[in-house]
């Protein structure tokens, strides 16, 4: 049962501040290609804990530690150079289960988290706590992902508890203020139970800014005409300048729309379904083009290297596509496994597996792989369950380094040269 508690008394609550202290040395890694700057254990005991990675913030890499603690999940901010501990943050209005891609996010030195129906600002230099929302306290819900334009949260609540959602709202705050303002209310149509993702932004040529907003509604399987029937998923163009529609395209695919961030190049929307990329003109709404990728789950979402898009499929490896028409330059089978996300630098592809627990590093210009490395640390008696499965990638271009956890260790890695 939820609590009520007020913001104003919540955000008078302080974060816990840990005794910086000189990370421990730790024997480096044999026979690995990675090249790891340093590595310190993610809690002192080095017991194993669910980790991902995120940021980094002011140079710092943040850490979300998920599900093994008893009292939840909770942040910490390593130092980028040393990978001592600066700063660490639990003290949430309801505990947490853990942190997923788009689910927490940097804007500039704030630490911005999103669980579910409660946002949370944190400062990235001492992480105090500058705000939080608890839409639950004005009867509403909240979905656990959320997007980023220039200084500005977009996310959407609920009025009902999914997945029986049929109103829902996009709501923005600057990262500043911790203040949700309804942008548009959408109801579901007939039998159609809602299920958006936070919107992507798109500036027209016209210079108005446009919610494109995907949702992965379901049809009311218990009556007809319906019964029975898969998810539909629907894409709109909502413009905040005129308050109206551009476009919609209602059951535009019998799929559900990856939750991952599309991508917006040339006024064109790429978006991925279970198995199909798709190509959408955005100041028409109408498919350019859609290709399957040998029936592949496509849970990663894409980046772009050049006029190339880079999407990943559950277990049949990585493409490259041309963004015109949707043709394939290069494919590599290796990469198999579930990959929550793609992160893109310098011409490099960066993701980890939770198939194989491997740290991948793909040259977006042909393709090969620079990288297929498990945690060294799994072949030591004390870490045997050590693997980059569980974590994200971040990236500090000014290091040149990328930043990752293997469930014991927080790491910083040299990027590599190609």
């Amino acid at each position: 049962m939820y609590k009520t508690l007020s913001i104003f008394l919540f955000c008078s609550l302080a974060c816990h501040k840990d005794t910086i202290v000189v990370p421990p040395v730790v024997n480096p890694p044999i026979n690995s290609k990675l090249n790891i700057v340093w590595q310190v254990p993610i809690l002192s005991d080095t017991s194993e804990n669910s980790t991902v990675v995120f940021g980094p913030v002011l140079g710092n890499p943040v850490y979300c530690l998920n599900y093994y603690e008893p009292s939840g999940a909770f942040i910490q901010v390593r130092d980028g150079l040393t990978g001592a501990l600066k700063w660490k943050y639990d003290q949430w209005i309801q505990p947490l289960d853990g942190l997923l891609a788009n689910e927490m996010a940097i804007i500039k030195n704030k630490v911005i988290v999103n669980d579910w129906h409660r946002t949370y600002c944190l400062d990235g230099q001492s992480g105090a706590l500058n705000w939080a929302i608890d839409v639950t306290q004005q009867n509403g819900n909240g979905e656990p992902h959320f997007s980023i334009f220039g200084d500005c949260i977009y996310k959407n609540n609920f009025e009902e508890s999914p997945p029986i959602t049929i109103h829902a709202s996009i709501v923005r705050s600057n990262y500043l203020n911790g203040h949700w303002d309804t942008l548009v209310n959408y109801q579901a149509r007939d039998s159609f139970v809602l299920g958006f993702t936070p919107p992507s932004i798109w500036v027209n040529p016209q210079g108005d800014t446009v919610l494109i907003i995907r949702d992965n509604g379901a049809r009311n399987y218990i009556y007809e005409p319906y019964k029975g029937a898969r998810n539909w998923s629907n894409i709109y163009a909502y413009n905040l300048h005129t308050k109206r529609y551009d476009w919609k395209l209602e059951d535009f695919q019998n799929n559900t729309i990856m939750y991952n961030p599309p991508i917006i190049s040339n006024d064109r929307y790429y978006v991925a379904t279970l198995l199909k990329v798709h190509c959408i003109d955005l100041k028409t709404g109408q498919t350019v083009w859609s290709k399957a990728l040998s029936n592949s789950n496509l849970y990663s979402g894409f980046v772009q290297h050049k006029n190339w898009l880079i999407a990943q499929g559950t277990d049949h490896g990585i493409w490259a596509l041309d963004m015109d028409n949707g043709k394939i330059i290069w494919y590599n089978p290796q990469p198999l496994g579930l990959i929550d996300k793609l992160f893109y630098y310098d011409g490099v592809v960066y993701f980890t597996s939770s198939g194989d627990g491997r740290l991948y590093a793909i040259n977006a210009e042909d393709g090969s792989t620079i990288w297929a490395e498990r945690s060294p640390n799994r072949l030591k008696k004390r870490t045997p369950n050590a693997t980059f499965g569980q974590s994200y990638v971040a990236i500090d271009p000014d290091k040149k380094v990328i930043y990752v956890s293997d469930n014991y260790y927080a790491m910083c890695i040299k990027m590599p040269e190609h």
